[in-house]
């Protein structure tokens, strides 16, 4: 069962994390396919975000979609409003997902090679969930942790906590 605010609910109460995959979220605005959710659906995110100091933020994005596969798992992102984490998201809307196999940014390199992460970069990011987690600030091999770089204004701070949630808009 699936709560109103996205989170999967076990048959014991207890939440568990819900993963899906980029062609599942694809597949979530999709109009010739069978998947259970309805094909009008409206989609929102929201990314929750914790330091190493115990600080927490969120950003919220009103509209969010992933094209299918034949179009590179373009990303759409808009309505941002600011939980105290900024925005390191909007910067990557209508760029396709990279992955060191695939490379789809507009860097002359490939960004998740460089970075070490996989995200629809552009050239190259403002946020790299996929990044390596670094426990706190690490400046040795710049920007290569899971960086949201609107809230700590620093490519060497990774995230203790980065979570991106998807749900319909009701």
């Amino acid at each position: 069962m699936v709560s109103n605010d996205g989170q999967h609910i076990r048959d014991d109460g207890a939440l568990s994390a819900v993963y899906i995959s980029l062609k599942t979220t694809s597949l979530l605005r999709s109009t010739t396919t069978s998947f259970s959710w309805p094909t009008s659906t409206s989609l929102l995110t929201r990314v929750d975000l914790e330091d190493f100091e115990g600080r927490k933020g969120f950003a919220l994005y009103s509209s969010f979609s992933v094209d299918p596969e034949a179009d590179g798992y373009k990303l759409h992102v808009s309505g941002f409003t600011d939980g105290g984490a900024g925005d390191s998201l909007s910067g990557h809307n209508g760029y396709k997902f990279s992955t060191f196999d695939k490379d789809q940014d507009t860097y002359e390199n490939n960004c998740a090679k460089l970075y070490l992460g996989a995200f629809w970069y552009a050239a190259c990011y403002n946020t790299n969930p996929n990044g390596v987690y670094l426990w706190g600030e690490d400046p040795i091999i710049n920007a290569i942790g899971n960086v949201w770089y609107s809230w700590k204004s620093n490519y060497a701070i990774g995230m203790k906590f980065i979570s991106m949630k998807i749900r319909r808009v009701l």
